[in-house]
């Protein structure tokens, strides 16, 4: 991952995720641990991270107001953990190394937000705060 130091120590300034909580499912351990510090530093609780589509699935059941999904997590595709959370009405995030090509994003998720990686930290951060913030109040409350 080609995380820039600016980028990712400074992104969570001005984003404010207080009291939300966010699912991490992403697959490379470094990666999920910068996503983490990120999205703790702007003030939310963290719901995993999850690395396999099967701790995935698991944690979708717990109340989270947002779910950051890498697409292909070891050779596995996320879809029945999109699809869950879709259910629940949970907004999604993805991020993938090439979500136009091969990890195409299939209906009915293709609308949600998704970054190529590497990810711009404050630009998923700033998708963060857009999609929490059209409900006023944590959904997990």
């Amino acid at each position: 991952m080609d995380w820039a130091a600016r980028d990712v120590w400074t992104a969570a300034r001005g984003i404010d995720l207080a009291g939300r909580r966010v699912l991490v499912v992403e697959d490379e351990i470094l990666v999920a641990a910068t996503i983490e510090c990120e999205v703790m530093s702007a003030g939310a609780e963290i719901v995993g991270p999850a690395y396999t589509v099967e701790e995935a699935l698991a944690l979708a059941d717990e109340p989270v107001d947002v779910a950051l999904l890498d697409i292909n997590l070891n050779g596995v595709k996320v879809w029945d953990v999109a699809r869950k959370l879709y259910e629940r009405g949970v907004p999604i995030i993805f991020a993938s190394a090439n979500v136009n090509g091969e990890h195409a994003i299939p209906s009915p998720f293709d609308k949600a937000p998704r970054f190529d990686k590497p990810v711009r930290m404050a630009a998923m951060l700033k998708a963060l705060a857009e999609l929490t913030a059209r409900d006023a109040s944590p959904r997990h409350a």
